[in-house]
């Protein structure tokens, strides 16, 4: 994904700097000017921190806590650079990131891990990685797991149905 929108000429915002995880899919980036930028990794979509999952034994484990630790060890201490055509409703950069020192393309890694899955509303880029971890039983492949997007549509839900059920 990172070659085709450097080939197509889309990036318009490019950010780089130190990373501080927010959660399996978003992060604080710090430039070297000391402005923070908060950016969605595009085309993915990680468990919530909150969220729940049932790993292979069955048993629930906090898998939104766990991708998000994941993305944090890919990273460690490595600068970051994302390259973006735009932002979201949120003011969040969408973006292709990846780990400077390494060249890990951190989206496309989450997905192969198991750790996020791709989120084809906005992307197709990944699904044939995401094929592969799901053939291979990683991550959250490896048991059972609620997609990220129904969790926040049902989390919604219940907030709206609490809020509509006061006195």
């Amino acid at each position: 994904p990172l070659a085709r929108a450097e080939q197509s000429g889309k990036v318009e915002i490019v950010v780089e700097g130190r990373a501080r995880v927010v959660d399996g899919d978003t992060l604080v980036l710090e430039e070297g000017d000391g402005e923070k930028e908060r950016i969605r990794i595009l085309g993915i979509d990680a468990p919530e921190t909150k969220q729940s999952c049932q790993g292979p034994d069955g048993q629930g484990y906090a898998c939104g806590v766990e991708s998000g630790a994941y993305l944090r060890q890919l990273i460690q201490d490595d600068p970051v650079q994302c390259l973006a055509a735009k932002r979201d409703m949120y003011s969040r950069i969408l973006g292709v990131c990846f780990d400077e020192r390494t060249g890990t393309e951190l989206g496309e890694e989450m997905v192969r891990a198991g750790e996020a899955v791709a989120y084809t509303q906005y992307s197709k880029a990944y699904v044939p990685v995401e094929a592969q971890a799901r053939e291979s039983k990683r991550g959250l492949w490896g048991g059972e797991f609620e997609n990220p997007w129904d969790y926040r549509k049902a989390k919604r839900s219940a907030a709206k149905a609490t809020a509509g059920s006061g006195p």
